[in-house]
């Protein structure tokens, strides 16, 4: 996918993105699905076909299966502000060195091991004294 800074979030023609939980499907007593089922499904998301092309009672649970188990991902505004905000960071050579993801907690400095700060202190103590 290829973004223009330029072009503002709403003239911006996004793909369409899916998430499809392909294990569950598998799992689900509800909804019983056969091998077949499922390829049709992976081929209807793919753009391999349309569901009017299918049989009256397969293109009911297709439509079950659409309904329950894919989930339509959007970039809303916000997001693309985000990711043009990255990109522009990494063209200037400013990348950040924090997580971008705000729901992670910044990373951990890892605790040194009482020998090192034993080692420290002496040494400061040493440039104290001198």
């Amino acid at each position: 996918m290829t973004l223009d800074p330029s072009t503002p979030y709403e003239q911006t023609n996004f793909p369409t993105v899916y998430y499809l939980d392909n294990l569950q499907i598998g799992l689900d007593e509800r909804i019983k699905t056969t091998e077949t089922e499922r390829f049709i499904l992976n081929a209807i998301l793919q753009g391999c076909g349309t569901i009017n092309q299918l049989g009256r009672k397969t293109r009911e649970k297709i439509k079950k299966l659409l309904n329950e188990y894919v989930q339509y991902i959007k970039v809303g505004s916000k997001e693309y502000h985000q990711i043009i905000s990255q990109l522009n960071s990494y063209k200037n050579n400013k990348a950040q060195a924090a997580p971008t993801d705000p729901d992670q907690p910044p990373q951990k400095k890892p605790d040194l091991p009482e020998w090192v700060k034993a080692a420290e202190e002496a040494e400061q103590e040493t440039l104290t004294l001198n």
